[in-house]
């Protein structure tokens, strides 16, 4: 509990105003702005005594409606949970990720992610990375959340140090590539240091 002193502290006043007696009389022209401090605070001391100290609002009861309910009919709300749960189990990760070897070939990650025609382009850029050619048209991956659920923290630091050097190496940047980036950052753990990539 308080005592009276401790009460008088935490009602004192911000910034102390006083004015003169003279001042006090004197009515405030409210038409003009303040010219000064001084002034400002008159007006709001004059201000303040006009009002009072507590105010109540005067609430006509017969006014006021009842309280509206936002209960939803049964076959709305059957509807609703049962597209609900249609969502839930569409966007729910498979149970089965694809298995991934401990350790791809440079060659293996080029032909999931980008397909065969991607690699070629690889081969025949670097005669020197002892790759051969794949005459069967294999089609990339896209990086869906499936298989994304499946990467280790190894396979995404590989993968992305690979696809920098392919970037680097053809001097070009697809929007299929920037989508595997993209994924692939987001799996990262730490941020990468700007000068790694």
């Amino acid at each position: 509990m308080l005592n009276e002193r401790e009460d008088e502290n935490l009602l004192a006043k911000a910034l102390y105003y006083q004015p003169d007696q003279e001042e006090e009389d004197q009515e405030a022209d409210f038409s003009k702005p303040p010219t000064s401090a001084d002034e400002y605070l008159r007006r709001v001391h004059q201000e303040a005594k006009k009002l009072q100290d507590v105010v109540v609002a005067e609430i006509d009861p017969k006014k006021l409606t009842q309280g509206q309910k936002y209960n939803y009919e049964n076959p709305v709300q059957d509807t609703q949970i049962a597209n609900f749960s249609q969502l839930r189990i569409s966007i729910r990760l498979p149970s089965q990720t694809e298995k991934f070897q401990k350790k791809k070939t440079e060659k293996e990650w080029a032909i999931f992610c980008f397909g065969s025609l991607y690699w070629n382009k690889l081969v025949c850029m670097d005669e020197d990375r002892g790759g051969e050619l794949v005459k069967e048209n294999i089609q990339g991956t896209q990086p869906l959340l499936s298989v994304l659920a499946s990467f280790r923290q190894t396979h995404v630091v590989d993968l992305l140090e690979l696809m920098v050097s392919w970037t680097e190496e053809l001097n070009i940047l697809g929007s299929e590539q920037g989508s595997w980036f993209f994924s692939l950052l987001t799996l990262t753990r730490k941020t990468p240091s700007p000068g790694r990539y």
